[in-house]
């Protein structure tokens, strides 16, 4: 779908949604769903991950999470920072295993 129609659909189920400028949308293109995300849902969820996985060796470079950006969309984006949560969680269970290379 070219990206001029993809960003209308995405601007009209924002207006739908009432959605307002202190969100963060994005469009799933598989699915064509829209999801929103409030600037303090992001503040709050980033305050919490960089302070439990602040000094994750892998996570480290991409920590403290700023609000203001997307950084917190494209971290989850792989899934590592879901395993990650999810360790802490249920310590004994192994989510996520790393080989060394």
């Amino acid at each position: 779908m070219e990206l001029g129609v993809i960003r209308d659909l995405q601007g009209q189920a924002t207006a739908k949604s009432g959605a307002s400028k202190q969100c963060s949308s994005f469009l799933e293109a598989t699915t064509m769903t829209l999801f929103t995300i409030s600037e303090s849902e992001k503040a709050s969820y980033g305050d919490q991950i960089d302070r439990f996985l602040g000094d994750d060796p892998f996570l480290k470079q991409f920590l403290p999470i700023d609000p203001a950006t997307r950084d917190l969309l494209n971290l989850v984006k792989d899934g590592v920072l879901l395993c990650k949560l999810i360790n802490i969680v249920v310590p004994d269970m192994r989510i996520l295993h790393k080989t060394s290379s």
